[in-house]
């Protein structure tokens, strides 16, 4: 799971190296190489959730836990935007908007993963309650009515159901799937790389269609949208290639893995996206060079790096204060608050 983690943060990297390193905008005749990846953002985004849904559905809920979340949010909001400050835009002038945003990120959905996943951490509890209640046919029938609410109203207008859904995904694999011992990783991962290249294929000739061959609008969004079956039928079988899979113990993988939310903080940061891959890479003008594959994996292999070391430093400056902040203040008040809160109910 520590490495899918990684595949999927890899996924995510490459999306956005095409959305806001070359992005659409191009002169007429240059298509952007890396569109046929676009539904790559959203399967790395479904194997995020589906591995949180994996895991939580058997622990509790742990306040200590989101409270180091929030306060890692919060430090990498108030770094990032100081770089900014200091480097990228060193004479804007700062307005009470920006600090908001900077100080409450998830409240103003700075990163708009971080606060439907922050959301989908408080609903977590109530969905182990329904996940857990040991009937198959309760938990099936949320996971496909969540399915058909969410084709319905497309959830990049509620991307909490979305989440919901994903969560409710890898709890099934983590519940149910063990006593079915057929499937193997082997298995899957053909599968899985089999629908890679259909939905490639698929994508590449809607981006150079061939002489009376026009795929319609329509195509391309049943792939790349956020709300597209075929990607969530593709996550699950990585998902579970990946969760039958055996291998050995790594400590480099476990330590890249710990720094991936922090890859997505950095590498995402409204105010570094274009900065990294246009002014630092110089991404959009290697379109329609010989080497402009070659240049752009590159790029997201340099960023992946980046991202990771920089957050590695991170966790060693501030890991050890955040957590005896929690252990120490915050964590004890907020267990004191909910005790005065449980004893006025009872009154």
């Amino acid at each position: 799971m520590e490495l899918l983690r990684i595949v999927a943060m890899l996924l995510i990297v490459l999306s956005h190296c095409s959305v806001y390193g070359i992005g659409n905008e191009l002169p007429e005749g240059q298509v952007n190489p890396l569109s046929i990846f676009n539904y790559c953002g959203n399967l790395g985004v479904n194997l995020f959730v589906m591995i949180t849904g994996y895991f939580m559905v058997t622990s509790k809920f742990s306040l200590g836990k989101l409270m180091k979340l929030l306060l890692q949010i919060l430090v990498c909001s108030v770094l990032l935007f100081l770089f900014e400050c200091a480097v990228v835009h060193p004479q804007k002038e700062i307005s009470i908007a920006e600090i908001k945003e900077v100080c409450f990120p998830v409240k103003y959905y700075k990163w708009w993963f971080i606060s439907t996943y922050v959301q989908l951490f408080l609903l977590a509890p109530f969905l182990n309650v329904l996940l857990t209640s040991g009937n198959p046919r309760r938990i099936f029938a949320f996971v496909g009515a969540s399915v058909v609410i969410m084709l319905y109203f497309r959830t990049h207008n509620f991307p909490l159901l979305l989440f919901m859904n994903l969560y409710a995904l890898g709890a099934l694999v983590r519940l149910c799937l063990p006593e079915s011992a057929k499937l193997s990783s082997k298995l899957c991962f053909v599968a899985a790389g089999g629908l890679l290249l259909v939905y490639t294929g698929v994508l590449y000739m809607y981006h150079h269609p061939l002489p009376g061959l026009q795929l319609g609008n329509l195509v391309r969004l049943s792939i790349t949208s956020s709300y597209s079956l075929p990607v969530m039928f593709l996550s699950l079988l990585l998902f579970v290639g990946f969760s039958k899979w055996k291998i050995p113990h790594n400590r480099l993988i476990n330590m890249v893995a710990a720094t991936t939310l922090g890859i997505y903080l950095i590498h995402e940061c409204p105010g570094l996206r274009y900065y990294i891959w246009r002014t630092l890479l110089h991404v959009d003008e290697c379109v329609g060079k010989s080497y402009e594959y070659g240049y752009c994996f590159l790029s997201v292999a340099a960023v992946f790096v980046a991202c990771s070391a920089l957050d590695w430093v991170r966790g060693i400056l501030f890991n050890k204060p955040i957590a005896l902040l929690v252990d120490r203040l915050a964590l004890p008040v907020a267990e004191y608050m909910l005790q005065c809160a449980k004893r006025i109910l009872k009154w």
